[in-house]
């Protein structure tokens, strides 16, 4: 029988938060996919605003959550952050966190500066948007290799 202990729960909370960023990343991506191939650029500029909230209200804080929480389980675990599974697990989350709050999210902020401006039909506009989610694609590969980094633990 399992016992809940506090790595117990403190795994728990981390693979939720993680699931929340993840998922709801993924779920963006295939959105947005749909849209585009639909041509339908009135919504998909509709998914790039809500991106922006989802992304400061959910996104950024599941990111720390998961860095916060993984951090605090290797100390108490008496694993080692040389250990290569979790120092790739670290640098991936950091890397994802930094491009969403650094890269993404001033994008998305622009990109509705010019939808409010040139409307969700402009070319301009549109080509931002395709750009911006090449990069959020991108990000999610990065998630991808982390996930599958803590399920294989490597050197391990």
């Amino acid at each position: 029988m399992a016992v809940l202990t506090t790595y117990n729960v403190l795994k728990t909370l981390h693979v939720l938060a993680a699931v929340t960023w993840v998922g709801g990343a993924l779920a963006f991506n295939i959105l947005a996919t749909r849209l585009r191939r639909a041509n339908d650029p009135r919504a998909l500029a509709g998914v790039a605003r809500e991106m922006a909230v989802v992304g400061n209200a959910v996104f950024l804080p599941a990111s720390l959550v998961v860095l916060a929480l993984g951090i605090w389980m290797v100390v108490i675990s008496g694993w080692d952050f040389e250990d290569l599974w979790i120092a790739i697990g670290i640098a991936g989350v950091v890397a994802t966190a930094i491009t969403g709050s650094a890269v993404i999210g001033p994008r998305l902020k622009k990109i509705g500066e010019a939808i409010a401006q040139r409307g969700p039909e402009d070319e301009g506009v549109q080509n931002d948007i395709a750009r911006l989610f090449v990069i959020a694609r991108i990000d999610l590969v990065v998630l991808a290799v982390v996930i599958a980094d803590m399920v294989i633990k490597p050197g391990t």
